[in-house]
């Protein structure tokens, strides 16, 4: 049985999924979280690894903050989900982070992946507008080591006709 990101918003138990992060994101578009199932259930079940997957087990996972569906503040949104995981090792740290925010109008997803190594410091985020005309999505890559910093950011606009 594979729970998508919406079964978990709904109000699944964070302590009883496996969270499989799909890294082949990196310079591509950020690939969304996928939940894929009861603890119980995957006992016996092994998912099927995409390529750079990283599969956590939640005694690995540090802590799930709970996920929150925000009382929107007035006349800035009428939802808000926000989704945050943070994993820890003794040689990595991982943040993901993902705010979804909607009004009649508007539809904002900000998606925050972070990873820190003693050597280096990781930020992928992708932030997707859409409106009834257009939609927007911003794509943006920082990796920051000792000695250098590099930055890409990419935009994509498309307007309905």
């Amino acid at each position: 049985m594979n729970i998508t990101a919406e079964t978990f918003r709904a109000g699944l138990q964070a302590q009883d999924v496996f969270i499989i992060l799909n890294k082949r994101c990196l310079g591509r578009r950020l690939a969304p979280l996928l939940i894929v199932g009861h603890v119980q259930r995957l006992q016996k079940y092994t998912p099927p690894h995409p390529p750079h997957a990283t599969a956590w087990h939640r005694s690995q996972l540090n802590s799930i903050n709970k996920v929150q569906k925000v009382a929107p503040r007035p006349g800035l949104a009428e939802t808000e989900t926000r989704i945050e995981i943070e994993t820890r090792t003794s040689e990595t740290e991982t943040r993901i982070s993902e705010i979804e925010t909607r009004t009649s109008e508007t539809e904002t997803r900000i998606s925050e992946i972070e990873t820190r190594t003693s050597e280096t410091e990781t930020r992928i985020s992708e932030t997707e507008t859409r409106t009834s005309e257009t939609e927007i999505r911003i794509n943006e890559i920082e990796t920051r080591t000792s000695e250098t910093e590099t930055r890409t950011s990419e935009t994509e606009t498309r307007i309905a006709r």
